[in-house]
């Protein structure tokens, strides 16, 4: 795979169960920042499941770029987004939920992805002024089937979105709108008390595994998604 499998927009995804990866081998491709974290996990299960994320990452990296995945440097934004610095034309995103994981790599175009398991057990009533638009609100009282998969399709729509502008200020949600069906985004402006488009950024989400959803954020025309 090279930087012509990008073309065209493309935005490649890989995904897992993490607890069906091996961390013994898996372990090696992490650089020594990522071993030494991944000795702080006091829990065997938390320590396993952060070793396989990092190593498949690396090797899905190496797939990518030709280079092996134990070399490859990953560096972070002030924010904590992780980017390759002698690579800077290629971008990815990592998101898991419990031991479900999933990966997006695209070249040339900034990307953010985001998985979120439905549980019926989400405090819905706390969660939805805190995080949710006005028009989002109002697409979720008129919706007439499971509240919290709508809302997991907001969330983390808006979470792959700031992941992908490497913004991630949570504090900043309901002024994030995702509730076009088309999966363009707008933003309110306090300045001009208005909804406009958050400069053609999009937002879409897809099946990946049962009772989960995930979404990706990606600024330009529609992606290709390939799974």
């Amino acid at each position: 795979m090279s930087a012509n499998s990008f073309q065209d927009g493309n935005i490649h995804l890989w995904k897992a169960d993490l607890d069906t990866l091996s961390p013994s081998r898996l372990y090696p491709h992490l650089d020594n920042l990522e071993q030494q974290r991944a000795q702080h996990y006091q829990l065997p299960l938390a320590r396993s499941r952060f070793i396989a994320s990092r190593g498949q990452l690396r090797e899905i990296l190496s797939l990518c770029t030709g280079l092996p995945p134990a070399q490859l440097l990953i560096a972070y934004t002030p924010h904590g987004k992780p980017f390759l610095p002698a690579l800077p034309d290629w971008h990815f995103s990592v998101s898991h939920s419990c031991n479900l994981a999933v990966w997006a790599i695209s070249y040339g175009r900034e990307v953010g992805i985001d998985i979120e398991l439905i549980r019926p057990e989400l405090p819905l009533k706390t969660l939805i002024p805190r995080t949710l638009s006005p028009r989002e609100q109002e697409a979720l009282a008129q919706h007439e089937g499971d509240p919290t998969s709508l809302f997991l399709h907001f969330w983390t729509r808006k979470e792959a979105f700031l992941k992908a502008t490497g913004e991630p200020n949570f504090a900043h949600l309901p002024q994030i709108d995702a509730s076009n069906p088309n999966g363009q985004l707008s933003l309110y402006s306090p300045q001009s008390n208005a909804w406009n488009p958050a400069d053609n950024w999009q937002s879409h989400s897809f099946d990946s595994f049962p009772n989960c959803v995930t979404s990706i954020a990606t600024q330009g025309p529609k992606p290709i998604i390939q799974l």
